[in-house]
């Protein structure tokens, strides 16, 4: 997101960090700034907060998913299955032990 907005020619100036969102947004509540939240929360409505889409969108983000062989428990089997479905098989190697 930084990069973006140096794109345009625009410093922001970073106050303050929070995680997790839900905690943004109740300071975004409170009057004290503004912040960039996922899809998800922003369909959460909150009494004094207004979300808005980034236009243009903004580039996708590349994730990983990431364990140590062989412990991975049968909830993070169960991650790994969801995560393929999400992306694809191909873009997820099997797990190797």
């Amino acid at each position: 997101m930084i990069a973006l907005f140096r794109g345009e020619g625009i410093s922001p100036r970073i106050v303050q960090e929070v995680t997790p969102m839900t905690t943004l947004v109740g300071l975004v509540a409170a009057g004290t700034g503004l912040g960039f939240v996922t899809s998800g929360i922003a369909k959460a409505a909150r009494p004094g907060v207004a979300y808005r889409p980034v236009l243009p969108p903004p580039p996708s983000l590349p994730i990983a998913a990431a364990w140590r062989p062989p412990a991975l428990s049968a909830s993070g089997e169960r991650f790994l299955e969801i995560v393929r479905g999400l992306v694809g098989q191909g873009d997820l190697p099997e797990r190797t032990s």
